[in-house]
């Protein structure tokens, strides 16, 4: 090998020298890129990242998916008032059975209006009918409403609610109080609502007013308006 390299002139020597440095610069990146890690070393960073990115972008997009649809759902909901009249012309209002209800027309509640409203103005020693029930169906999640004295009335109203002949609310309010009803309703057939004065008042002044009382379901649970 020694004598061979000697026997080259200096020309030839630096022509193989430059192939060998050029293969060479090939060669060991390759090499480095390949070879198993030492116990020392941490893997190459760059190794699986574009799988880990694929990965989060996916779940990213999975999540954003899910999201959507749970909002559709949430906002697929059906509100119907509870009615004054026992056959109401607006199929979005659900009629009385049962009992009775005053007709004052709109009613404000502490300052509020509520051009949808429920009006029981007898007092509770009377013996007329001081509540209405509705029939739900079990097709509704939720009962709401605001309760309170109408800002007519001078005196106090006592106020109760009933789910299935089981009393699920009572309290009893005055002149300029209010109240928020929140109630659920699932797997409820009747819903009665009632109120009555603690005291005798002048029928014009009299007043225990349930405001917007409404009640909310599912959409596909509820059943559509009938027609004719």
């Amino acid at each position: 090998m020694g004598r061979w390299w000697r026997s080259l002139s200096r020309g030839d020597r630096i022509a193989i020298i430059g192939v060998l440095v050029a293969v060479m610069g090939v060669l060991l990146p390759t090499w480095l890129a390949l070879r198993p890690s030492g116990p020392d070393e941490p893997p190459d960073a760059t190794v699986g990242s574009a799988p880990t990115s694929l990965a989060t972008s996916t779940t990213a997009s999975d999540t954003a998916s899910g999201t959507s649809e749970a909002s559709a759902a949430a906002a697929a909901t059906v509100t119907k008032y509870l009615s004054r009249e026992s056959n109401p012309s607006d199929s979005q209002q659900i009629p009385f059975f049962a009992g009775f209800v005053y007709d004052q027309g709109p009613q404000d509640i502490n300052g509020t209006p509520y051009p949808q409203n429920l009006t029981f103005a007898w007092e509770c020693s009377s013996p007329h009918e001081k509540y209405a029930d509705y029939n739900l169906g079990r097709h509704y999640e939720r009962f709401q409403a605001v309760i309170g004295p109408g800002d007519t009335s001078t005196q106090s109203y006592h106020f109760e609610i009933w789910r299935d002949g089981e009393r699920a609310y009572s309290a009893t309010l005055r002149h300029g109080q209010s109240r928020k009803i929140n109630l659920p309703v699932q797997d409820v057939l009747t819903l009665r609502v009632g109120a009555c004065g603690i005291e005798p008042e002048q029928m014009a002044n009299r007043g225990g007013v349930y405001g917007d009382p409404r009640v909310i379901g599912k959409a596909d649970e509820v059943p559509p308006p009938t027609t004719g």
